[in-house]
């Protein structure tokens, strides 16, 4: 609560999206960050970092990781490693609060590339010298063929070519305390105006529909669940909120099952949760639930 208030002046940014750019360093949002900056040369860091080996040598920036690698490594016309969920991606369109059609969030658009069924942004590059460039969606792919958007500079660059992005990634921002602050009182029964009015505000901000009523207690939890998956969605939150909320293994197990080209692999309990006897087998099981939560996190779900 101390956040809302003076001496502080945290405040949600006007566009949702300025939180993922290369200036987001300056959003009066932006509470705790993961600081990057932009690689110029082997002289301040190694540009490849995250691999190790003779990348990382003295001569090339020994090891110093001084960017991130993330819009390189997510990137659908770079490396592209990394899918948006397609369950993550249906979790954008539900019932509007107001009469209860169909109802996509305008937040999809700034969160993953698509089609205009998904919301998604359908067109990249829009500040490169030759114009806005169609997405080039893939209706065939088993996967569901939705990249991610959120923490890439497609709109001013076809390719990046290398790791060299200088955005910082978020950690804590404004919006992620005022849905905890929502959280605090629905899970204390109260579901009126005052957590009403937390979320609406984060939603008012994307140009969402806003909600006239939470509900009960169940299904104020389930909207604000809901609006932590949609506003956070890509910036490794998600794991831990299901983890807090105790519903991490069914709802992930769910997901894997259903998800296109993907989906007979449930959570991998009896692989990464065996007991370990040995100091090497503890490391090895702490790599694994890690290797698991970066996965999971990566793709959304």
């Amino acid at each position: 609560m101390k956040l809302t208030q003076a001496p502080y002046t945290y405040a949600l940014e006007k566009d949702y999206n300025a939180n993922f750019t290369p200036t987001n360093q300056g959003t009066k949002e932006n509470i705790f960050q993961a600081m990057n900056a932009a690689w110029t040369d082997w002289g301040i860091g190694s540009q490849y970092y995250m691999f190790g080996a003779i990348e990382n040598s003295a001569a090339n920036g020994g090891g110093r990781a001084t960017h991130s690698g993330r819009a390189q490594e997510y990137g659908f016309n770079d490396w592209d490693n990394m899918y948006i969920s397609t369950a993550a991606v249906n979790a954008f369109t539900y019932p509007n609060p107001v009469g209860g059609a169909p109802y996509t969030d305008p937040r999809a658009k700034f969160t993953f590339y698509g089609n205009a069924a998904s919301g998604g942004a359908t067109v990249y590059c829009e500040q490169c010298t030759g114009g806005a460039i169609n997405f080039p969606f893939n209706a065939a792919d088993p996967q569901g063929y939705f990249k991610w958007k959120k923490y890439e500079y497609y709109d001013r660059a076809k390719s990046y070519g290398a790791p060299i992005s200088s955005i910082n990634g978020q950690i804590i921002r404004f919006a992620d305390v005022l849905l905890m602050l929502a959280e605090t009182h629905i899970q204390q029964g109260e579901v009126g105006d005052a957590p009403r009015q937390y979320i609406d505000s984060v939603r008012a901000r994307s140009g969402a529909v806003l909600y006239t009523t939470l509900g009960d207690k169940t299904n104020a939890m389930n909207l604000l669940m809901r609006e932590r998956q949609l506003e956070l969605c890509g910036e490794q939150v998600r794991y831990f909120d299901l983890i807090r909320w105790g519903i991490a293994k069914q709802t992930i197990n769910a997901i894997r099952k259903s998800e296109p080209g993907d989906g007979k692999e449930p959570f991998r309990t009896s692989t990464c949760c065996s007991r370990s006897r040995t100091q090497k087998e503890l490391q090895s099981q702490r790599s694994c639930r890690r290797a698991e939560r970066m996965e999971l996190s990566n793709r959304g779900i």
